[in-house]
């Protein structure tokens, strides 16, 4: 799957995180299941379908479909897992260094290097598919009725850090949901929401090679996947709440 899929992938998914940061929940499930068909259509790598089909299924949750959610969830902790393989597996190159000594160093050091690399898409892989797990015993929570036991999970912090570091918008959200005593999101939610869509904004400073695509995609795939603020289902008058918050 080339660059300009990806790209416009990348487009209308964030343009469901800029909806949910203004409280348009409603047009941020529209956008990321347009991205979904979009990836259907189209054939994605697995780490691109794996986050549309969480998103997809976040989407399904703020329409309260519970059980078309799960469908979501599970197919894309398939594709986290068969991305994770990927990585394992595949030939890591060392692309983008900005000197010659640097890239002398590289090529000394080819395994070292490349094992580094290897790790940290691991890690990223392994967070996002955490968030899919996350969202995914929120689906189940709905589906059997007990999503009023549900919480924030905070042991899923020192893996989201690992990964997209401790100041990462998933940790933030993930705080206002352990800290918010009525459980509905607070503005900080809606603030990490815009953060993200912000980041997503600004352009690439990595080069990726041709080989190096699935580390693209993963890269790409990871910070578009979408975590759920629990609060955000526990009540229909959360839902009207979120959109006030979201547009202070």
């Amino acid at each position: 799957m080339g660059g300009r899929f990806r790209d416009d992938w990348m487009g209308i998914t964030a343009a469901g995180f800029a909806a949910m940061a203004e409280g348009r929940l409603d047009d941020a499930a529209k956008q990321w299941q347009q991205a979904a068909r979009e990836v259907g259509r189209e054939g994605a790598s697995d780490p691109l379908g794996a986050a549309s089909y969480n998103n997809a299924g976040v989407a399904h949750l703020l329409a309260s479909d519970a059980h078309r959610a799960q469908e979501k969830f599970c197919e894309a902790e398939r594709l986290w897992g068969k991305s994770r393989a990927q990585i394992e597996s595949a030939e890591i190159p060392i692309a983008g260094r900005s000197s010659v000594f640097h890239l002398r160093l590289a090529m000394e050091h080819h395994e070292a290097f490349a094992a580094l690399r290897r790790r940290k898409h691991t890690l990223i892989c392994a967070a996002a598919c955490a968030i899919t797990k996350f969202n995914a015993r929120l689906a189940h929570s709905v589906a059997d009725g007990t999503l009023g036991n549900a919480k924030a999970d905070q042991s899923l912090i020192p893996t989201l850090s690992a990964a997209f570091g401790p100041s990462c918008v998933e940790i933030m959200i993930l705080r206002d949901a352990l800290a918010d005593g009525d459980s509905s999101p607070t503005t900080a939610t809606f603030a990490a929401y815009r953060a993200k869509g912000a980041r997503l904004a600004e352009p690439s400073t990595h080069t990726y090679v041709d080989s190096d695509r699935i580390c693209a995609d993963l890269d790409c795939a990871a910070q578009l996947t979408a975590l759920m603020h629990p609060g955000l289902l526990s009540a229909p008058s959360n839902a009207a709440g979120a959109t006030d918050k979201g547009r202070r």
